[in-house]
């Protein structure tokens, strides 16, 4: 998980500027005016903590991507957005593959990670403000492994910061 010194730093602000409005969970999807979704997951409501996880794996269903998405609306027009996936890789043998999505602006970066580590995965999503309100932010990971990666990970929480 990032620090607040670290989030500022990616938003561009001072720390007493910074809000997360939103902090999601598999276990806690919904809050006002964002939700998480998830794909191809299993779930584990009370694991670890009371937190929630879910199990995501390109072996469950492999006519499938493993996907986590959250999408909330725009509260106001200038805002940068800072989503951080909270995310372990499990099988330490596998170079984990994904693809980052976020819109608006449309945004779609390759990442390949080495398993065996508990990360944040962030995307930075810049104004879109050339949109009318309502606008909906989608960010979301499509894990690109195939299912002979033996590829697990588990999604602990994802948190979406901004400046105040």
């Amino acid at each position: 998980m990032l620090s607040n010194a670290q989030r500022a730093t990616q938003l561009g602000v001072s720390i007493s500027q910074l809000s997360t409005p939103f902090k999601l969970s598999p276990a806690a999807p919904k809050a006002t005016a964002a939700h998480l979704e998830l794909y191809s997951a299993c779930l584990f409501p009370q694991s670890p903590g009371a937190t929630g996880s879910a199990l995501l794996n390109s072996t469950l269903q492999p006519q499938l991507s493993s996907i986590a998405s959250i999408s909330f609306r725009r509260p106001k027009k200038g805002q940068k957005y800072l989503v951080e996936f909270h995310v372990q890789l499990l099988n330490p043998n596998a170079t984990y593959r994904f693809e980052m999505n976020s819109q608006p602006p449309q945004l779609t970066q390759d990442l390949s990670l080495a398993g065996g580590q508990a990360l944040p995965i962030v995307v930075l999503i810049e104004p879109a403000d050339e949109f009318k309100d309502p606008v909906d932010i989608v960010a979301e990971m499509v894990q690109m492994n195939d299912p002979v990666d033996a590829a697990a990970w588990m999604l602990y929480s994802v948190h979406v910061s901004t400046a105040e």
